[in-house]
């Protein structure tokens, strides 16, 4: 989840709304066995559901892949991590509304960019890249939030937040920080629980 405890079922929900000819909005995350899953969607019925064969094509290949619907087009764009490789492919139906294809097209890979951009909010790459780094919640951590790393609230902790180092309130300390998730002055001084404390707090 971002900073507002916005999940990616919540993300997706929410950017359809800003539109009104997206008739359909869907995240496809890759799973550890090669095939895909969908994650989020506006359809509910397609939550935990397998991908289409096109929503494959999208990931294995990097490129936008397009099938008419009716008087819409189901756009599937791939979503690129920070690495330069495709972690995810989001789905839009979008309906043309006397636009020519290629500007439905370009419209359609605009809104999967808006999905993305708020997805960066809660994590580094923008992708669920992984289900080793994947939280609960429906949000995603990128790799180096692996399970040892990952806060007890859902969110993700970065490769130096080690379980250790881990607060009760579902926070992240660094690696610096003790077990207690307390945060401590040099003097010793608690604050309240949740926080972290340096090298140097007790």
């Amino acid at each position: 989840m971002n900073g507002d405890g916005m999940s990616v079922q919540t993300v997706l929900e929410s950017t359809a709304g800003n539109y009104d000819d997206c008739t359909r909005l869907t995240m496809h995350c890759p799973q550890a066995d090669g095939s895909m899953k969908v994650c989020a969607s506006t359809d509910a019925a397609r939550v935990g559901t397998m991908s289409d064969k096109e929503d494959m094509q999208a990931m294995n290949s990097g490129e936008t892949v397009v099938l008419e619907e009716g008087d819409a087009l189901d756009v599937t764009v791939p979503l690129m991590g920070d690495d330069g490789k495709c972690c995810c492919v989001c789905g839009v139906t979008l309906k043309s509304n006397g636009m020519s294809r290629e500007q439905t097209i370009e419209r359609a890979t605009m809104i999967a960019k808006a999905v993305q951009a708020q997805m960066s909010e809660c994590c580094d790459d923008g992708c669920c890249s992984s289900a080793a780094g994947s939280s609960e919640g429906g949000s995603c951590c990128s790799e180096a939030g692996a399970a040892s790393g990952s806060s007890a609230g859902g969110g993700c902790c970065s490769g130096e937040g080690e379980a250790s180092g881990s607060s009760s309130g579902g926070g992240c300390c660094s690696g610096e920080g003790e077990a207690s998730g307390s945060s401590c002055s040099g003097e010793g001084e608690k604050a309240a629980a949740g926080s972290c404390c340096s090298q140097g707090g007790e």
